[in-house]
């Protein structure tokens, strides 16, 4: 495939005798995905032409049509594949040593940390769907990728680490595109024998702090990743490979693991610090021990704490969804406790509060602050933080975060009004559709208002949503437009 780096316009150079069947379609559509390395060729703009040999030859869909993917033509390929080989080189000689799963850790952390997602998503360039988006875009939204991005990037340091591994394609729903899900892309790997998925797309939250959540990491088909989605909850219910364009080829993915792997931690509280990954039985030691070198305190339990508690500078904690036993997501609490403030984030640190799973909050019965915020905190969505107990007239400012003001996550809405200013509900916004029809210019568009302000001729309805405690869709009210990345 060397020679389809010369000449973007004709790739006649590559081709080959069939030993049977029809290969129209099928080789393309294997081999490209299999070798996401050959980022710079866009195989959907590629055919195979029957010659009077009995060769099939590569061509162009269109002819003298560019089959490289934008951004890239022959002259500034050569430069651009040695960064991208050298950043390779680079990952995986940082790479810990040691098992499998701890190299996995690494190499999903390291997705999440150095990309954001794509902001014009669907609208993006086909640039963002190849492997160096994902590699090279060093977290600017200009060259950052879509899923296809981090599946094929995932992919080419799997097979540079000597992972097994497989790219797959299918339709995937998660609270953003309920109910009718949207065309997705992640991987299997391979640990001691039994396959497991990795979505480092949607492990990676909407966050600058980047850790990555680790939700979607090491499951399997009938890991429950999305409680709130009725009928979809499993992975493999919300992860679907029917709707595979290889299916249509009858090629096939290997078989899925049910359960996920039981290396992966499940309960206490976990500490996930780039490769390596420790279970500390309370809160407290989970944060204590981030003091050192950050990472990401992820909650398998519900926690009542009795005395402050610290988010470390780079640390991020997740929720995880956690609520006492016989809760709800309409009454859930993760954390609580009768003192004042329950967590704190010291002057000059950066941490964030994200939640991979269903509605919860963090809620204090004392009459302080909730959250002490002296340095920079990062809230994600489907968070309420609560404060019971205020005094309105000597407390006439009772937020239940203290100090600096929080900052939110691209694609959420935070209501914090007059009438219950003790309250704070971050919710996560859909992913906005249109109404009537109308037509729209995508490039450049990175919020809700952008979308807005982008649209032209005959103005389409465009109606921000976000999801409420309930899990059911509701307006964004007016005023309150959300910045949606």
């Amino acid at each position: 495939m060397e020679e389809l780096t010369q000449n973007s316009t004709n790739p006649s150079s590559v081709s080959f005798i069939p030993t049977a069947g029809d290969p129209t379609g099928a080789a393309i559509c294997a081999f490209f995905r299999d070798h996401p390395e050959y980022f710079w060729i866009d195989s959907s703009k590629l055919v195979w032409d029957v010659t009077g040999d009995g060769q099939w030859r590569l061509g162009s869909k269109v002819s003298g049509e560019s089959f490289f993917c934008e951004g890239f033509d022959a002259g500034t390929l050569p430069a651009v594949r040695t960064q991208f080989d050298k950043q390779v080189k680079t990952i995986i000689d940082e790479m810990p040593s040691g098992d499998r799963v701890t190299q996995l850790r690494y190499l999903n952390n390291w997705m999440a940390q150095h990309n954001v997602y794509n902001p014009l998503g669907v609208g993006a360039s086909n640039y963002s769907r190849c492997a160096a988006s994902g590699i090279l875009s060093n977290n600017s939204a200009d060259t950052a990728p879509v899923c296809y991005g981090y599946a094929t990037a995932f992919k080419v340091l799997l097979d540079a680490a000597d992972i097994p591994n497989a790219y797959i394609e299918g339709w995937a729903y998660n609270q953003n595109n309920w109910p009718n899900g949207e065309q997705h892309a992640w991987n299997y790997v391979q640990v001691d024998g039994v396959w497991y998925a990795i979505d480092p797309t949607w492990d990676d939250p909407k966050l600058t702090t980047g850790q990555a959540r680790f939700h979607y990491f090491l499951v399997g088909s009938e890991t429950v990743t999305e409680t709130s989605l009725s009928g979809r909850e499993q992975f493999g219910q919300n992860h679907e490979v029917e709707k595979s364009p290889a299916k249509d080829y009858s090629l096939s993915y290997p078989g899925l693991s049910q359960t996920a792997s039981d290396q992966v931690v499940t309960t206490g509280f976990e500490l996930i610090q780039g490769g390596t990954s420790q279970k500390y039985s309370t809160l407290e030691a989970a944060l204590s021990a981030a003091q050192t070198g950050g990472g990401t305190v992820k909650m398998w339990e519900q926690a009542t704490i009795t005395q402050t508690l610290t988010i470390p500078d780079g640390g991020t904690l997740d929720l995880n969804g956690q609520m006492a036993s016989g809760g709800s997501s309409l009454n859930a609490v993760a954390i609580s406790g009768d003192i004042s403030p329950l967590l704190s984030v010291a002057a000059g640190s950066q941490a964030s509060i994200v939640n991979s799973s269903s509605f919860t909050s963090i809620n204090t019965t004392s009459t302080g602050v909730c959250i002490q915020n002296n340095g920079t905190l990062e809230l994600g969505t489907n968070i309420k933080i609560a404060r019971e107990k205020y005094k309105m007239g000597s407390d006439p400012l009772p937020s239940p975060i203290g100090g600096n003001e929080p900052q939110y996550a691209s694609n959420s809405y935070a209501a914090l009004n007059s009438s219950s200013p003790h309250l704070l509900f971050v919710y996560l916004v859909i992913q906005p559709t249109f109404t009537s029809m109308g037509t729209y210019q995508a490039s450049g568009r990175e919020t809700v208002q952008d979308l807005i302000d982008g649209t032209s001729g005959n103005l389409p309805s465009l109606k921000p949503q976000y999801y409420g405690i309930t899990g059911l869709p509701a307006d964004v009210p007016s005023g309150f437009i959300p910045s949606y990345t």
